[in-house]
């Protein structure tokens, strides 16, 4: 199993090729029967989470059954962009050459290279992105929890059934991806199922979000100003001394931010096509998000947008590094001369 394959699965991470060809053992679902009786499903027109499991039940807003809950950090836009734009974009995306990458997904990646583990970025490569995705990130400028949202990486994952896609519960890396994360689904209606985390807070570099600011409060963003003074004030507190080695000791004074609820442990959110969904707050660091093989029926493309924390920004001490990746993320260029693509699309030899 720990073996390279070609079908881009490394470790413990398997998909139906792998499975099939090499016969490694099906991974088994990482949400337990239990789990899934008590599951709550989020709903984008009330705001709430309310029992069940099957996603489609939001649907029937506002006839829901049981009691809805409170379950702040998720946003849901829908018809963000139009069919048409849905339309234009995948064949432009599909223009692009595809990485394999783990789970049975493809990937287009553009952004910095980080080294989570040594907690290294090189942006010497990053030349920014396709232009052809510009007026998304432009869109954000409407969206009020998207304010001041600068993207420094850009990441589109294709989900085939034919190749058992899925992702693992994970919670995207905090040392330098900031707090929020928007999505756009394209091609199908999908699921993000969220799971409670419990491990230690070294996993995911969790620990230093204890070292910056949080980036949103009560829903609203914070000004540039107000995240400077919160940020001078922590790094005054804690002695201005950086998350390292024995951080979890150093920092275990300092709370994260509580989710104000009581919630069971799998929370299923909904990923409507052309969708953007927003995760912030608790959601991005209190639970881990995967996508399950079962919630993926037919090819699903998304685009996935991240931001620095604030150490790399302005206030922050890393504020040099962090200016870097913000100019290169601040180009676009054609894909057709970037990759020196033909008329058809195809790469030129």
């Amino acid at each position: 199993m720990f073996q390279p394959r070609p079908c881009g699965c490394k470790g413990q991470r398997t998909c139906l090729l792998c499975e099939k060809e090499m016969g490694e053992q099906v991974m088994s679902s990482w949400v337990t029967h239990t789990q899934k009786e008590h599951a709550l499903v989020y709903c984008p027109e009330c705001d709430l989470a309310w029992p069940g499991w099957d996603t489609n039940s939001w649907k029937c807003h506002p006839n829901h059954q049981g009691e809805g809950r409170v379950f702040p950090g998720v946003k849901i836009i829908q018809n963000f962009i139009s069919e048409e734009e849905e339309r234009t974009l995948m064949d432009s995306i599909d223009e692009v050459p595809w990485d394999l990458s783990q789970s049975g997904r493809r990937k287009q990646n553009y952004g910095p290279k980080c080294n989570f583990k040594k907690r290294r970025v090189r942006c010497d490569t990053f030349s920014g992105y396709p232009a052809f995705t510009k007026y998304i990130q432009d869109r954000f400028a409407m969206v009020d929890i998207l304010r001041n949202f600068q993207t420094v990486e850009q990441c589109s994952l294709e989900y085939s059934p034919e190749r058992g896609a899925s992702i693992d519960p994970h919670i995207d890396d905090c040392w330098i991806w900031g707090e929020r994360i928007p999505t756009l689904s394209l091609l199908l209606d999908s699921t993000l199922t969220l799971r409670k985390f419990n491990g230690p807070e070294t996993k995911y570099n969790l620990v230093d979000r204890k070292t910056y600011p949080s980036q949103v409060e009560d829903g609203r963003v914070k000004g540039d100003g107000t995240l400077g003074e919160e940020y001078a004030k922590l790094q005054t507190q804690t002695g201005d001394i950086q998350a390292g080695d024995n951080a979890e000791e150093k920092y275990s004074s300092l709370m994260s931010q509580p989710t104000g609820c009581s919630m069971p442990d799998v929370v299923r959110v909904p990923m409507p096509r052309r969708s953007l969904l927003v995760l912030y707050g608790p959601p991005r660091y209190d639970w881990e998000h995967g996508i399950l093989r079962e919630d993926i029926p037919s090819r699903r493309v998304c685009i996935t947008y991240r931001e620095l924390t604030p150490t790399y920004l302005p206030c922050g001490p890393k504020a040099k590094v962090g200016e870097a990746i913000l100019q290169a993320g601040k180009v676009f260029w054609d894909h057709h001369s970037y990759y020196s693509l033909d008329q058809e699309g195809t790469v030129e030899t």
